[in-house]
C-alpha cells in the first residue's frame, strides 16, 4: 500500500528492462498508454483504495503488470480559527484563539504559525503553539496574522492542511497634548512641559486635547483626580507648589497616552500696608493734595486705581 495527501499530484513510474511500451490504469481504467514510462496523476484524481497498475509490454509482445493500492491520508475538516479579540492596544497580550477540531484520517497533530506581513509565516515554537486553540503569552506591537496547520500522520506519509487567518490589529494610541492657564484663559497659556506660575489660592485651568481621543483623565503628581471622561477642562484651587498636572487619553478602542506634566510654581501673595498722608488716613478736605503710601513684602509692582 502506498499513503497520498488528498489534493496532490503524483507522479508514477515504471521500470522494465526492454520494455517498449507502459499503460497506466487506474480503477482499471487506461489513463496513459505509450512508451513514457510515467504517468503524472493530476491533483484529486486519485481516490482512497485505488488500484493503480502499469502493465509494461517487452519485446515480443510479452506483458508484466505491476500495481500499488493507495491509501489516503485524507484532511476532511481543517477547522476554523477565530477571537474576540481582533484589536488591541500596543504592548498588550491578545485573547485566546479558538479552533474548531479538525478531522484526519490519521494521527492529528496542530501547528500556528504567525505572520507580520501575511506572506512570510513562521512556526510558533511554545508550548500552547501546537494545540487546538492557540493562548498568545506575548505582547504585540505590530498587526500580526495567526493561522492554524492541521496535520495528519500515516507512518512517513505526513500531511497538512492550512485554515483561516485571524489578524489581529494594534490600535494607534491617541496624542495627549495639555496647556495650562493661571486663570481664565487664554492669558499665560503654557504646554507641557512648561512651568505655570500662580498666585496661592488661584484656581489655574488646564485643557486637554488628544489627536484620536475621545476620553480624559487627569492626575496631580501621578494621583488620579476623577475617572476618565468625555470633559476636556480641569481647574482646582487646591493645587500645591511643585505639583505636576498630566492629562491622559484614551481612543474609542480604550488605548492611552500620558501628557507630559505643567509643574505649578506657587507665589505667594504680598502682605500689603496702605496708608496716606491724612491724619486718619482717609478723611480729608475738598481740593487737597493726598499721597497715599503702600508697602508689601515680595511686591515688585503696584497699580493705583
Amino acid at each position: 500500500n502506498v499513503t497520498f495527501c488528498s489534493n496532490t499530484a503524483i507522479t508514477f513510474t515504471a521500470t522494465g528492462t526492454g520494455a517498449t511500451n507502459y499503460e497506466f490504469k487506474v480503477g482499471g481504467v487506461t489513463r496513459k498508454n505509450s512508451a513514457d514510462n510515467f504517468y503524472l496523476a493530476p491533483a484529486g484524481s486519485i481516490s482512497d483504495a485505488n488500484l493503480v497498475e502499469v502493465i509494461v509490454t517487452g519485446g515480443g509482445g510479452c506483458t508484466a503488470t505491476s500495481s500499488l493500492t493507495m491509501v489516503e491520508n485524507a484532511i476532511t475538516t481543517v477547522g476554523t480559527i477565530t477571537t474576540t479579540t481582533s484589536t488591541i492596544c500596543s504592548g498588550e497580550i491578545p485573547g485566546v484563539i479558538n479552533g474548531s477540531a479538525g478531522a484526519v484520517g490519521g494521527a492529528k497533530t496542530y501547528q500556528w504559525q504567525s505572520s507580520l506581513n501575511g506572506t512570510d509565516w513562521s512556526d510558533i515554537a511554545t508550548t500552547t503553539g501546537v494545540f487546538e486553540n492557540y493562548t498568545p503569552s506575548s505582547p504585540l506591537t505590530q498587526d500580526t496574522s495567526f493561522r492554524r496547520k492541521t496535520i495528519s500522520t500515516i507512518g512517513a506519509s505526513v500531511c497538512e492542511e492550512l485554515s483561516n487567518v485571524v489578524q489581529i490589529t494594534i490600535s494607534t494610541p491617541p496624542t495627549a497634548v495639555l496647556k495650562g492657564y493661571p486663570s481664565t484663559p487664554p492669558a499665560g497659556e503654557v504646554l507641557a512641559t512648561a512651568s505655570l506660575t500662580i498666585c496661592a489660592g488661584a484656581s489655574p485651568e488646564f485643557y486637554a486635547s488628544g489627536v484620536g481621543a475621545v476620553a480624559y483623565q487627569f492626575f496631580a503628581g501621578g494621583v488620579s483626580l476623577g475617572a476618565s471622561s468625555t470633559v476636556t477642562s480641569f481647574t482646582s484651587s487646591s493645587l500645591s507648589n511643585g505639583e505636576n498636572i498630566t492629562v491622559r487619553t484614551f481612543n474609542a478602542a480604550g488605548c492611552s497616552s500620558d501628557s507630559n506634566p505643567i509643574e505649578i510654581v506657587e507665589q505667594a501673595v504680598p502682605a500689603v500696608q496702605f496708608a496716606s498722608s491724612l491724619v486718619d488716613n482717609v478723611t480729608f478736605c475738598s481740593n487737597t493734595a493726598i499721597t497715599f503710601t503702600a508697602t508689601g513684602t515680595g511686591a515688585t509692582n503696584y497699580e493705583f486705581k
